[in-house]
């Protein structure tokens, strides 16, 4: 019996220790655990301080070598320069011809196209307004003027040609006034307008004749009216009123009684700039209309 007892003791003794084996042995790990990461970084460091660690750098060598390029890398970008150099010159070149010299080109050309005494032949009207639109046209080149007959609509009422100056032709004339007369320049505008009028003839309700031409010689507006007057003989005529209308234009108008019957005239004029938006013609030409209706 005492030595049941016995063996009873010792297997309790044995499973109580056991139990606290069990009990201990997550602390022993986590201390194991521990003292393992101390010992790693007591190692690294002790490594990371050793005399005798080596330490790599990389080769700098080539850094020191010198930054001149090799010669045919030197030549070509000689060369951009070089072809830089002369583009940027051009380009200057070019704008400052365009922005200084060709107005002044523009000016003299300008001025030279008006200083030429150029006839502009301008048709009386009266002895028009009997005349057919054929026997017109040929009135007009039998007396040795260049005119431009514009192309009319299918059963128009409406027909219009045009006078060009001395040296100017038909296909220059065309391409002006397709493109536009204060689109071109100066120079080019003076050149188609100085001694050049256009005619519109309409017989929708009667006879009703429109001469319109460009002044650059009166200066004036009422200077224009009255030599526009004197080149229409209309001097003599009945003049009944004359002052400006609402559209800003500077008229007289009146009656002209001869042997094809008696007619309305009147006579219109206003500065050049108020038709057309053309830098560098003079301020003083004058765009004039004489009108005469049955």
């Amino acid at each position: 019996m005492k030595d049941d007892k016995r063996i009873h003791r010792r297997e309790e003794d044995t499973s109580t220790e056991d139990a606290l084996a069990e009990e201990k042995t997550p602390k022993r790990v986590k201390e194991d655990l521990l003292s393992g990461i101390f010992k790693s970084e007591s190692n690294i460091r002790s490594t990371a301080r050793t005399p005798d660690a080596k330490v790599l750098y990389p080769n700098a060598d080539i850094l020191k070598r010198p930054l001149d390029p090799p010669t045919p890398v030197r030549r070509g970008i000689a060369l951009m320069f070089i072809i830089a150099a002369l583009l940027g010159a051009a380009f200057l070149a070019w704008y400052f011809d365009g922005m200084v010299n060709e107005p002044k080109r523009q000016e003299q050309a300008m001025a030279d196209n008006l200083s030429q005494d150029i006839a502009y032949d301008l048709p009386q009207l009266y002895p028009l307004m009997a005349l057919d639109n054929a026997t017109i046209l040929s009135t007009f080149q039998e007396a040795g003027l260049s005119i431009f007959e514009m192309p009319t609509k299918e059963n128009s009422a409406v027909w219009q040609v045009i006078k060009l100056p001395a040296g100017v032709n038909a296909a220059e004339a065309g391409a002006i006034y397709l493109s536009g007369i204060d689109k071109v320049g100066a120079a080019d505008a003076a050149r188609l307008l100085n001694g050049s009028w256009d005619l519109k003839v309409d017989r929708e309700n009667g006879v009703n004749i429109v001469l319109h031409f460009v002044d650059f010689k009166s200066k004036s507006v009422d200077a224009a009216v009255q030599a526009a007057i004197a080149a229409e003989g209309l001097t003599d005529s009945t003049i009944e009123k004359s002052g400006e209308d609402e559209s800003g234009n500077t008229y007289t108008m009146g009656t002209i009684t001869g042997d094809t019957g008696t007619y309305s005239w009147r006579v219109s004029a206003i500065p050049l700039s108020e038709i057309y938006a053309i830098n560098g013609l003079p301020e003083d030409a004058v765009y004039v209309g004489v009108r005469m209706t049955s």
